[in-house]
């Protein structure tokens, strides 16, 4: 009988690179060619590229839906460490004006001191007041530069993720349904010929394209997503532990000034200071004899 491809020129089907007409038909009686091997197939992209395709996508999604679930959590894993947040500046925001009023207390103690002692106590009244400031402006720092920008992202890191999870849902799906539409087409391009084969080929090649850009693009936007929350919430412990910093820089400067002639001052509790000794010592009067005695009895007795 005649060929089923007689009367198609060479041309009007794609061929490979030997020149080969892709999906002739053999010559021989077996289907095959004329050297033995059987002729390639007029057909979507085999099936083994198909599924590494579709392994890939699959991989990438699996990422991408582990993200966002571990973002999810982190929503409630951020809620708990606001409250207690809260809690724990609400317990410190309490010691501000207590810590206002011992160094108040402090300055009264000091007060009653002269000499070498009241000299050593303003100073160390003075260091406990510098430290003091310093503290007070951590506990502020906890509450402006860490609890109050949290406070204010946290409700909009929620949102900002249930909105990407609902606009990457709804792109795939209608991506998925596109892909699988172009790729009945492609099964049915075959018994058109070759060059409309060519075509539906291209033109699902160029969805699939598509499909795997647009999941790594939304793959990237969600894990900048997770980034930013994290080095914001870094940046904002950042704050906090400067001022950690300036208090343990001010209480150490102190200390290597004050702390040995704190130490020696402390030490000599049992001993009085020179000018002290020589002021207990000096007489306070006119020194009285045995003549002065006498010269007092013989006018008394004229």
């Amino acid at each position: 009988g005649r060929p089923a491809d007689a009367g198609r020129g060479p041309t009007d089907r794609p061929t490979d690179r030997a020149g080969q007409v892709l999906g002739a038909r053999a010559t021989s009686a077996r289907g095959r060619r004329p050297d033995g091997t059987p002729p390639p197939r007029d057909r979507p992209p085999p099936a083994r590229t198909r599924a590494h395709t579709r392994a890939t996508m699959s991989d990438e999604n699996a990422v991408l839906i582990k993200t966002l679930t571990e973002l999810r959590l982190a929503n409630g894993d951020f809620k708990d460490f606001l409250k207690c947040a809260e809690s724990h500046y609400k317990n410190l925001a309490n010691t501000i004006n207590t810590g206002t009023a011992l160094i108040d207390a402090l300055a009264k103690v000091c007060s009653k001191n002269t000499g070498d002692v009241g000299e050593g106590l303003q100073a160390l009244c003075e260091s406990m007041r510098s430290v003091e400031i310093k503290r007070q402006a951590v506990i502020r720092s906890f509450n402006e530069d860490l609890i109050v920008p949290m406070r204010a992202h946290i409700d909009n890191d929620r949102s900002d993720v249930e909105q990407f999870d609902k606009e990457f849902q709804t792109t795939t799906k209608k991506l998925k349904q596109e892909v699988t539409k172009l790729e009945k087409a492609s099964k049915s391009a075959g018994k058109k010929g070759g060059q409309a084969l060519k075509q539906a080929l291209e033109t699902l090649d160029n969805k699939v394209k598509e499909q795997e850009t647009y999941t790594g693009d939304q793959m990237k936007r969600l894990l900048l997503l997770k980034r930013r929350r994290y080095c914001r919430y870094i940046q904002e412990w950042h704050y906090v532990m400067k001022h950690y910093n300036e208090l343990g820089t001010e209480a150490t400067n102190i200390y290597a000034t004050n702390g040995q002639y704190w130490q020696q001052l402390a030490a000599s509790a049992t001993q009085l200071p020179e000018e002290t000794g020589q002021f207990i010592k000096r007489p306070k009067g006119k020194e009285r004899t045995l003549l002065t005695l006498e010269e007092a009895n013989a006018r008394g007795s004229t």
